[in-house]
Parts: C-alpha cells; sequence; structure tokens
C-alpha cells in the first residue's frame, strides 16, 4: 500500500460525520437484529420438523402403545367433562396428577396440528407455559383432549407474531368459517370445521375454558392466539366442530403444503433488513462521493496527486 492510499483510507474515516456513523451503527444492529429473528424462527420450524418426523415413526412402530395412551386420554377427557358439567369430581385431582403422563414418551408432545388453509403444520405439547407455546401449540391442561369423546372441549393456544414465516398462529385470522383442520394423535387424525370466530378480552377467555358444551354435541376444539396483530389486546377464537377421523396413512389432509409461504411478521422482516442495507449502501456511497470530490478540488495531498482508482466506486 502506497503512502497516499493510506492517507486517503484514513482521511475518509475522518470526513464522516458523526451523525453518518451514529446513523450507519443503528441501521446495522437493526439488521443484525432482523437477521437474528429470521434465523431463530427457521431454526424453530426446523426443530419442530425433526419432532413430528418422529413423532409419526412412533407412531408407525409402536401402535400398541398409543392405542394404550388413546384410551388413558379418552379416561382423562370423561373426568373433564364431568367436573365441569357437575362442578364436582373426586377423580379431578388424581386425573390432573396423570395428566403429563399421558403421550409423554414424546418430550410432552401430545399430536400435531394442521391448518392447510394457511399452511401451518405445528407440535401440540402439554400445557402453556411461555417456553412451551414459543416452540408449538399449548394444550389447556384442565379441558379434553383434542380427540372425538362427545360433550367435550379442547382449547390450544399459539403465539401471534412469532417471527418464521407461518410459525404458530401468526396466520389464524385467515382462516374462515368452513374451513378444516386437522389434529393427528397417534396413527389417528380428528377433522374439525370451524363452526364459529369471535374475539373476546383475556379475562373473558380464562373463562370460556371452563363453560361447558351441550353433552350430546360433538366434540370441539379452540384455537385460541393474541389479536390484533402487534398490539395483542384481545383474543380470537377460532371453534371447530369434530366431523370425522381417518387413518393418517389414507389422509391427505394432514400432509403440510408443499408450496413456500411467507408469513406476516417474515415480510416485515423482510423488508426492514433490505431497507436498511440501502440506506447504509447510500450513506457510505454519499461519504465516498463527499470525499472523492473534495480531495479530487485538491491540487496535492500531502504531498502525492490524487488518483481516482482508490475511489472507484463502481
Amino acid at each position: 500500500m502506497v503512502r497516499g492510499e493510506f492517507c486517503l483510507k484514513f482521511n475518509f474515516n475522518l470526513n464522516m460525520s458523526k451523525r453518518d456513523k451514529r446513523l450507519i451503527g443503528v441501521l446495522s444492529l437493526t439488521v443484525l437484529l432482523m437477521i437474528s429473528l429470521l434465523t431463530y424462527g427457521i431454526y424453530v420450524k426446523h426443530q419442530q420438523g425433526n419432532l413430528i418426523r418422529s413423532y409419526e415413526r412412533k407412531a408407525e412402530t409402536d401402535k400398541k402403545s398409543i392405542t394404550t395412551e388413546l384410551e388413558k386420554a379418552t379416561d382423562y377427557n370423561k373426568v373433564i367433562q364431568e367436573f365441569i358439567n357437575n362442578r364436582g369430581n373426586s377423580n379431578l385431582v388424581n386425573s390432573l396428577n396423570e395428566y403429563n403422563s399421558i403421550f409423554s414418551d414424546n418430550d410432552g408432545m401430545i399430536g400435531v396440528l394442521t391448518i392447510p388453509k394457511i399452511d401451518v403444520r405445528l407440535p401440540i405439547y402439554h400445557g402453556t407455559s411461555e417456553e412451551t407455546i414459543a416452540k408449538g401449540v399449548g394444550h389447556v391442561s384442565d379441558t379434553a383432549f383434542p380427540m372425538d369423546t362427545v360433550g367435550t372441549k379442547s382449547v390450544l393456544t399459539g403465539h401471534n407474531g412469532m417471527p418464521g414465516a407461518d410459525m404458530l398462529f401468526t396466520r389464524l385470522d385467515e382462516t374462515k368459517i368452513g374451513d378444516t383442520f386437522v389434529i393427528q394423535i397417534g396413527d389417528v387424525g380428528y377433522h374439525y370445521v370451524v363452526k364459529q370466530m369471535t374475539v373476546i378480552t383475556p379475562e373473558e377467555a380464562e373463562v370460556y375454558a371452563q363453560e361447558p358444551i351441550n353433552s350430546n354435541d360433538p366434540a370441539n376444539v379452540t384455537l385460541i392466539t393474541c389479536t390484533p396483530y402487534g398490539i395483542n389486546s384481545h383474543r380470537l377464537l377460532v371453534i371447530g366442530e369434530f366431523v370425522k377421523k381417518a387413518n393418517v396413512e389414507e389422509d391427505k389432509s394432514i400432509i403440510p403444503q408443499t408450496h413456500f409461504s411467507l408469513g406476516k411478521e417474515t415480510i416485515v422482516i423482510l423488508v426492514v433488513t433490505t431497507m436498511g442495507l440501502g440506506l447504509i449502501a447510500y450513506v457510505v456511497k454519499k461519504t465516498v462521493d463527499k470525499n472523492k470530490k473534495e480531495l479530487n478540488n485538491s491540487e496535492e495531498y500531502d504531498g502525492y496527486e490524487v488518483d481516482d482508482q482508490y475511489w472507484d466506486v463502481d
């Protein structure tokens, strides 16, 4: 490196205004944050896919165990139904204690939720802790397991606005009455048709889970997420009614969609990242052009003539 080139580069750093330096710093941090969020979303979706594949392999090879678990879940549902309908059941405490032992061989994974309309396929876990609903769908423990037990209600919750394309319940508001979703437990797919969609307050959502349905009605499953997007002041309820069950191997509707889709949060991340990179490039280009112009107007720089090749930004 000749001395002139060193001086020019050194001068470039000195001539960048403090405002531009701060702007580039903020933009760089923003871009890094957006990339981190997108990477996290991709990682979680990859992990979800691995867990679902592992679950399906077990369902294919250990049908006897799955049958036993389904029987235990059915018994649990009957206890929950009796408690909600009659507000008292001596077996409830024991059943709740046994809750986590049902479908416990897959890291707390109960089954798989598929919503074809919005290209969602997610693992369902016991409970609704923050850790749980950050990686999939959570099942409210004092509601029935999502099966076909007549007169029972199951409640599943999921986050809205998490990074990662169609991850979690971000696109749940795109479903319509008449759409279907499928819950796979073991080698059985339970089909539900959306009968109602409504928005309620968080306080109403707490009460809703314990409200009984008619004992002769088909089983229903309610999907709950925060709404509106980015504000989360209310809860969106998508209520589905059981219509049929089918063997997973023959059930084409539980196969995830093959085309790629972008969720709202991913589009926002991509737009912000692109704008950030564009602004960084603009600020750097503006500074380079400014320094180039100043140096070209000088007849001599520290004893060396300015050579345009050092400022060629094309």
